[in-house]
């Protein structure tokens, strides 16, 4: 039985009475931001109303702050609650939270609207709860600590840290993490709630819809409260059903007979004891985000822009050498590709002029026409070099130099990075938006655009041959231990025996400090193959 009497239909009474204060405050019709908008929200409405219709009477709206405590007392009664968030974007720090959704067995799910705008006049439309009182709540509810589930959680972490205020915000069990655990060979378009939902809950019955191209264009905070509710309440129960799912397999009790986790102890091990520990730090990293030096920023992209300009320049001068030929090619072929001048980004017009004009021979039969840096880099002519020259220099510029201060948030003036503590199928880390783990580590200039924040200093450290180690101490290897124990390089050592030399002669140092290129080229060779075995990589490819 409800603790209390939170009416189970939308009041569409409220709705009406919003929809003539919108008309009697715009002097245009709903179509001034343009018919499509109009459109596009009776066809939500419609696709919600098609695939979620049969949760009308099952799936509540709480429009105030005591519905919402007492919803909050059914969480402290069932001991869980599961809980996502509705924003106008992805950045938890910028944009808006619009709703959040939330779910506790045997009750009604629920969507907690609060900051929905009329997508006629983008005023907060009445009826919703303020970002404080469901700040208020929620604290409240999370001081008895009971299990929360969500899915993707650094996001919904995030999320309710920066625009709810509650820091003490925690998650349990992340339903993403769980299943890039229990298969990570899911594919990257098959790894979303709704898809592992249909695939492990409904045992691929049904549809797993989505709405994304259907919100393509507009933030939710537009999408009118009487068919939101549906969509955003209906996310909180199935990660709830996801999570009932995950938890026979890594569930993790130590009191628990050992096959009762159906053989997944150690996947349950990392699950509890890394992954999950690991989100708090990684939400910490992203909302502290990185320092970053504007004025040096700048300097820097004049100076790479002025040598990118003379590097294209000096493979224009090339080409002059060359003008006869050239121009005697357009005249044979009056449908040429080529521009004029040659434009050095096309990889068409690059072969072309090799291939067609210079007559060079292809150095890769399997690719007669290639343009890509394997191939430019065996052909022995200046224009090649040139190229290559110029590329390397645009990518500096355009993937570091010139982006990176785009990326900086225009809130505090520092870059916050998503770092994706799954991101690999390995369990690696990666980084994106932008990729923090790729700046180059051959061009020093680059990375001083970061830097320490007042009273900080940046430290770098690294794990010694880490992998290597690990995979000794399990594979149990008599010679790997035995160099480890002697205090030797482990890749040194087992490039000496590749290379049929001396185990001095694969070290990157002689005695004395100064590199030795030939063993520093040995020993990479023995690095490669080493941790590419590790990682999966195949025969043919070593």
């Amino acid at each position: 039985m409800p603790l209390f009497n939170i009416p189970k239909r939308i009041d569409k009474a409220s709705d009406k009475s919003l929809a003539a204060k919108s008309k009697s405050t715009v002097k245009a019709p709903a179509t001034v931001k343009g018919g499509g908008v109009l459109a596009q929200i009776n066809q939500i409405k419609a696709t919600v109303e098609k695939n979620l219709g049969q949760f009308k009477d099952d799936y509540i709206v709480i429009r105030n702050q005591e519905d919402l405590r007492m919803y909050m007392q059914w969480c402290l009664t069932t001991d869980v609650i599961s809980i996502d968030t509705e924003t106008t974007g992805l950045d938890p720090l910028v944009d808006k939270i619009v709703g959040l959704c939330i779910y506790t067995p045997n009750h009604p799910a629920a969507y907690v609207p609060i900051n929905h705008i009329s997508y006629v006049t983008g005023v907060r439309v009445d009826d919703q709860l303020t970002e404080k009182e469901v700040g208020e709540e929620l604290r409240q509810l999370l001081n008895h600590h009971i299990t929360v589930i969500m899915f993707n959680a650094k996001f919904d972490m995030r999320v309710i840290r920066n625009q709810l205020g509650v820091k003490e915000i925690y998650c349990d069990w992340d339903c993403y993490l769980a299943a890039r655990l229990m298969n990570e060979n899911e594919g990257a378009g098959n790894n979303g709630l709704k898809q592992l939902h249909k695939k492990y809950v409904l045992n691929g019955q049904g549809d797993a819809f989505s709405f994304d191209s259907l919100f393509k264009g507009i933030t939710a905070d537009k999408i009118p409260v009487n068919s939101f509710y549906l969509y955003a309440a209906h996310d909180a129960i199935i990660t709830y059903e996801l999570y009932l799912f995950q938890k026979k397999y890594l569930y993790y009790d130590e009191s628990e007979p050992s096959d009762a986790r159906n053989g997944m102890n150690g996947v349950s091990w990392v699950f509890f004891n890394i992954e999950m520990p690991c989100i708090s730090v990684v939400c910490d990293m992203e909302d502290n985000g990185v320092a970053f030096d504007f004025a040096y920023a700048q300097s820097l992209s004049t100076k790479y822009n002025a040598t990118l300009k003379e590097r294209e320049q000096k493979f224009y001068d090339l080409c002059n050498m060359y003008a006869d030929d050239i121009e005697r090619y357009k005249q044979a072929n009056r449908n040429h590709k080529l521009d004029n001048p040659i434009n050095i980004g096309s990889s068409t017009q690059i072969a072309i002029l090799l291939y067609d004009i210079l007559k060079i021979e292809p150095p890769d039969p399997k690719s007669p026409r290639g343009t890509g840096e394997p191939i430019l880099s065996k052909i022995d002519n200046p224009i090649a070099k040139a190229v290559l020259d110029y590329r390397e220099m645009s990518k500096l510029v355009t993937t570091y130099i010139d982006k990176l201060p785009g990326c900086v948030n225009p809130k505090d003036g520092r870059i916050h990075c998503s770092f994706n503590q799954y991101g690999a199928d390995t369990g690696r880390f990666s980084s994106s938006d932008p990729n923090l783990q790729n700046i180059p580590s051959h061009n020093k200039d680059i990375r001083k655009m970061f830097v320490a924040s007042p009273g900080y200093v940046l430290m770098s450290s690294d794990y010694s041959q880490q992998e290597p180690k690990v995979m000794t101490q399990m594979c149990g290897d008599p010679k790997m231990i035995k160099a480890y124990q002697e205090g030797k390089d482990l890749y040194a050592e087992i490039a000496a025996l590749s290379f049929n030399t001396s185990y001095d002669n694969c070290l990157e140092f002689r005695p004395d400090g100064t590199t030795n290129p030939e063993g520093k080229a040995r020993r990479s060779q023995a690095k490669s193959i080493l941790l590419g075995v590790l990682y999966g990589r195949g025969v043919p490819s070593i």
